[in-house]
């Protein structure tokens, strides 16, 4: 699911990290419905850190212990260590919004 915005600034805006078209490729065009955090490095579809992507998910006093991006621990009753998941969507979702919440505070500055 390949996306492109609005123009803006004369630039096309795409919402594809830098080098995600062989990720693409990968999943024959389309995106998972679950990712999960990158070992080490950044996330092949966003482009974020592990630790930035850990903000988004866990409970936090910054995000009022509502986490903007949906994520589910599989993990058996008893274990200590699951398999965290993303929901890629909700993701995807939350970043499209910082975009267009940037995008409104640069039209009321140029507007003032």
């Amino acid at each position: 699911m390949h996306r492109n915005n609005a123009v803006f600034g004369g630039q096309s805006g795409e919402t594809t990290a830098p080098g995600m078209e062989s990720e693409l490729a990968s999943h024959g065009g389309c995106y998972p419905e679950f990712i999960r955090l990158p070992i080490k490095g950044l996330c092949p579809i966003t482009g974020l850190s592990r630790s930035k992507i850990y903000e988004l998910i866990l409970p936090s006093e910054s995000n009022n212990y509502k986490p903007p991006v949906k994520s589910v621990s599989l993990r058996k009753p008893g274990q200590i260590k699951g398999t965290r998941l993303i929901v890629l969507q909700s993701l995807l979702d939350y970043l499209r919004d910082e975009v267009e919440a940037f995008q409104q505070s640069i039209g009321k500055e140029v507007a003032r």
